[in-house]
């Protein structure tokens, strides 16, 4: 029976301790918002007298009561950060918020903007991104497709410049003579030339000094010497060097000798890319393997050639018969039943590929044959590093998948990027342009 009644006594004792708990952390719980009120109040009259130095503190120490209201009173310190020209503290604050996922719209921009005026475009467009899933942003969206291209120039005296896969290494025309540049613009040593063509992917290249062609290495030294007597070097494609001889081109060595006895002789050749090139035998185009077979045996009137002299770019490329222009596969296979009256070659795997109408203006088309942006230009060159060049008039630019204008300098020519580097020209001179950052 006692045990009963001490049972019963330490549930009231539980009960009342517990309600008095309650009541207790209820009353603090109203002390503290009003605690914050106040604080806030106070903030919110410094900021109007633009004290956002005293305004400060003050929101700061409102957002130690931790009562509700804390995301409210963060935008405000965020506005106040801004007022005062305190971008340091305005980023930690905003990008705190972004990992809470409490974050406005443009608190991701002004976050971006801080971010490439300083150069690190790589944070800005990762706070973007982030934006851009949190809060499924158009605004975001648009953001990030004008400012991701951000890029730096070089104008180089150089007559003409030579675009290669990697654009590490290209062949310059200065004054009579060829050498080799680097992205930088500068000379790299290897020697001057009379002729000069792309190293490929295993530092061969093949120059003429005297009109005599020789294979060299990267370092500049002699590795072979044309003693046939070849006419013209189109490039260097794999392991081979394409050449002319007696008229035709073919297939050689990098000493010079021919490949093929009497047979694969053309007109006009690309270089292999994807196992496969194009090749021209009178007025018609074929298909031929890495190898030499047949692949389409000349059905077209047209190949288009990148500025790679390439035909196929990511196992399709554009052909042309007697209806227009049209995408097919490595195989010979249309692609779609898009006829184009003009066309450009594909510069990269997954590109726009430039088309042009019947009355002369060109826009983009996808791998389906959907017309991606309208025919608006006077001219144009595929995608290729997300951009693309554009003319209107006499002047080019260059524009996003979004058909906007991205990178917004008067041009007098402009070539596809390629591993983030473009070849244009000003009147006075070669433009090396170099993209900061790219998807």
């Amino acid at each position: 029976m006692q045990s009963k009644k001490l049972s019963i006594i330490l549930m009231i004792v539980i009960v009342t301790v517990a309600g008095w708990f309650v009541s207790v952390k209820a009353f603090l719980g109203i002390d503290n918002e009003k605690a914050q009120i106040l604080l806030v109040q106070e903030a919110d009259g410094y900021v109007l007298k633009e004290l956002y130095v005293r305004a400060i503190p003050k929101y700061k120490e409102a957002l130690t009561y931790d009562v509700g209201n804390n995301a409210e009173i963060e935008t405000k310190l965020l506005n106040t950060y801004d007022l005062y020209g305190d971008i340091i503290n305005y980023v930690k604050l905003a990008e705190k918020r972004m990992a809470d996922n409490t974050a406005a719209e443009q608190e991701y921009i002004r976050v971006a903007d801080y971010y490439l005026s300083t150069n690190k475009i790589a944070e800005a467009m990762e706070t973007v991104k982030l934006g851009m899933t949190q809060t499924g942003s158009d605004t975001l969206h648009d953001y990030y497709e004008e400012n991701r291209y951000q890029c730096r120039t070089r104008t180089v005296n150089y007559e003409v410049v030579t675009p290669t896969y990697k654009n590490t290494i290209m062949p310059a025309l200065d004054g009579e003579k060829w050498i080799y540049i680097g992205p930088d613009g500068r000379d790299l040593g290897i020697g001057s030339f009379d002729t000069a063509v792309p190293f490929n992917d295993d530092g061969y290249a093949v120059v003429s000094v005297d009109g005599q062609y020789k294979t060299i290495l990267q370092s500049g030294d002699l590795y072979g010497i044309d003693e046939l007597g070849v006419e013209d070097v189109f490039a260097v494609s794999g392991n081979r060097i394409l050449a002319r001889y007696k008229g035709k081109y073919s297939y050689f060595n990098f000493d010079f000798q021919p490949l093929t006895q009497g047979s694969h002789q053309y007109d006009q050749i690309t270089c292999n890319n994807n196992g496969v090139a194009a090749v021209k035998s009178g007025n018609a185009w074929g298909i031929i393997t890495d190898g030499g077979d047949t692949v389409v045996d000349f059905a077209f009137s047209d190949v288009a050639v990148n500025s790679l002299k390439n035909a196929f770019s990511g196992g399709h490329a554009m052909v042309k018969d007697s209806n227009g222009w049209y995408l097919i596969d490595t195989k010979g296979n249309r692609l779609n039943d898009q006829i184009y009256a003009a066309a450009k070659a594909p510069e990269s795997p997954n590109g726009y590929i430039a088309v042009g109408n019947s009355n002369g203006k060109w826009g983009f088309a996808d791998l389906d044959g959907t017309l991606v942006i309208d025919y608006k230009y006077d001219d144009a060159r595929s995608f290729s590093d997300g951009v693309a060049a554009v003319c209107v008039g006499e002047t080019w630019t260059y524009i996003s998948a979004l058909g906007k204008t991205v990178i917004d300098y008067s041009l007098d020519d402009a070539q596809p990027f390629h591993s983030g580097t473009a070849l244009a020209h000003f009147v006075d001179g070669t433009v090396i342009i170099s993209l900061e950052y790219v998807e």
